[in-house]
């Protein structure tokens, strides 16, 4: 074994002295011919069993895929958590590299993951986009999916109330409510001095920023 120099196998030819032939190689299992090494050996049997053959193998190494994923996740903190973009899936292909002796695999990517903007959530703000990431070999034992977390955050908000004189459609006065977008509250209408809210007016009135 030229990977860790220790004797795999042995087999025993016989014949008489200054005979010859020639020895076909039959690479164990799990083993390749190491580089260089012929398929066939001449040899010559020796009075002093000076006559060894050496044949040099490596590990054979077997192929094949594997795919992992990185999920980006989007999520509303607070306010409307329906507006919560879809997440984004990406897959990654690897090649996976296996010695057949020892079962050590080792993983390497074919692509990398993409980096990915955050999508506009109109009234919120998210906390970031996501980056690009270059993928490396592993040992397929680490190999693992991924996720990543954006957050948005409801953005200050204000909205008017207008007292309207139903007579003469004139803004008697407005009122100015601070919040969060899509926060709600109700609110509870002051009747400026001199007026009374008009038929079907209610004295308070829900809302959403």
């Amino acid at each position: 074994d030229d990977v860790t120099g220790q004797t795999v196998t042995t087999h025993t030819l016989t014949g008489t002295t200054d005979a010859t032939g020639t020895y076909t190689v039959a690479a164990p299992a799990h083993y390749v011919l190491a580089d260089g090494q012929s398929r066939s050996i001449n040899y010559t049997f020796a009075a002093d069993n000076s006559d060894a053959v050496t044949v040099h193998l490596t590990h054979a190494v077997e192929h094949s895929t594997a795919t992992t994923t990185r999920t980006i996740n989007f999520v509303v903190d607070d306010g409307d958590t329906t507006k919560a973009p879809r997440p984004v899936v990406q897959t990654v292909t690897w090649n996976v590299a296996t010695d057949a002796v020892t079962g050590a695999s080792v993983a390497t990517a074919t692509g990398t993951y993409a980096g990915v903007d955050a999508p506009t959530v109109a009234g919120y703000t998210a906390d970031g986009n996501v980056a690009a990431q270059t993928l490396g070999a592993v040992d397929t034992a680490d190999l693992a999916d991924s996720q990543v977390t954006v957050h948005y955050t409801a953005n200050d908000a204000e909205l008017t109330v207008t007292y309207v004189d139903d007579v003469t459609g004139d803004t008697v006065t407005t009122a100015k409510l601070t919040g969060k977008t899509d926060g709600m509250g109700t609110y509870a209408v002051t009747t400026p001095a001199h007026y009374a809210l008009a038929d079907g007016q209610s004295g308070s009135v829900n809302y959403t920023f």
